[in-house]
């Protein structure tokens, strides 16, 4: 992405000034590289902040500006972080430029999902759904949509978008993008910003998440194969899968909806996620066939807080479908 990569590291302890706004921020560590830069833990005045730091001065601005309409214009905090000020940053050598947002804390989902299991594959997916749909509302594709961009506040299992680098308004080509998620690369449609540009990204997230090792070797294999044989391919898999594992199966219809871009609204896959993570929780609270034997059942809470989840993620659809209208 950059001619340099070296250029753009800093050292930790470096404290950045504002040119415009004399804002002084110190850098505490490298948090990752974001679409159009990359992201710093900093601090200011007793606060921790990410400062995104980029030589592309148009990109960024755009990028804060992006955050900024979110933020005015809907009620959700979920969507992106909270921006608080855009300005340059000029050192001896060159003129570089930066924002400063919320910090949020978190893992990314797919470690989430690691660590919790297949069960919260639902619950994280239909909250990545609701935020996505809000950014649709305001006339925007979210583009650069992957697990990476999905991060987990664990205490409350809250989904925050992060790097709004790639989001890209409706009809427009997209600006950022990761092949595993960008349906052009398996040349299923082109980079053209609509709905169904982020329902298919959403579909090969949970593919990751049902699939990882199978979804990393084909990643791998992609500089021997087109698009469409890694294509084939993925279906071969999916079906294989499909054969000895329920919960890779009971996807299936939604995965194969959204890929042929079936869904008008990420609203109406949201709905079939949530009557999806009904059905599992029902499935998981079905009495066990009666062996003979006796067992004392440990007691297990994931069930439980699945039920909340689900109860909050309803009152949730509900609340932005009325507001929305």
């Amino acid at each position: 992405m950059y001619s340099d990569q070296a250029l753009l590291d800093i050292p930790i302890g470096t404290v950045l000034t504002g040119k415009w706004y004399r804002g002084r921020y110190k850098i505490l560590r490298k948090l990752g590289n974001g679409a159009n830069g990359q992201v710093y833990l900093a601090e200011s005045t007793g606060r921790t902040y990410a400062l995104k730091l980029s030589e592309n001065a148009g990109e960024l601005a755009l990028e804060y500006q992006i955050l900024k309409d979110i933020r005015g214009k809907t009620v959700s905090n979920t969507v992106g972080p909270a921006v608080f000020e855009l300005d340059d940053w000029e050192n001896s050598s060159h003129t570089r430029f930066f924002f400063v947002m919320e910090y949020v804390e978190g893992c990314s989902l797919a470690q989430f999902v690691a660590k919790k299991g297949h069960k919260w594959v639902a619950v994280m997916i239909s909250q990545v759904l609701k935020n996505v749909h809000i950014l649709h509302t305001l006339g925007y594709v979210f583009g650069d949509l992957k697990l990476d961009n999905c991060l987990v506040v664990e205490q409350t299992a809250t989904v925050r978008m992060i790097d709004f680098g790639g989001v890209t308004p409706f009809g427009k080509g997209i600006r950022q993008y990761t092949e595993w998620v960008d349906r052009a690369w398996w040349e299923q449609g082109t980079r053209r910003a609509d709905q169904w540009y982020d329902a298919f990204a959403v579909a090969m997230m949970i593919v990751r998440l049902l699939m990882p090792e199978i979804s990393k070797k084909l990643e791998a294999d992609s500089r021997n194969y087109t698009g469409e044989q890694l294509w084939n391919s993925l279906q071969e898999q999916m079906k294989e899968q499909c054969r000895s594992k329920t919960e890779i199966r009971v996807w299936l219809p939604i995965l194969k909806k959204a890929w042929a871009g079936g869904y008008t609204s990420l609203l109406l896959m949201r709905e079939d996620v949530l009557d999806l993570m009904q059905m599992q929780l029902h499935v998981s609270a079905m009495p066990a066939a009666d062996t003979g034997f006796k067992k004392t059942k440990k007691r297990d809470w994931t069930d439980y807080w699945l039920w909340v989840m689900v109860a909050g993620s309803l009152s949730m659809f509900l609340f932005f479908y009325f507001y929305s209208f």
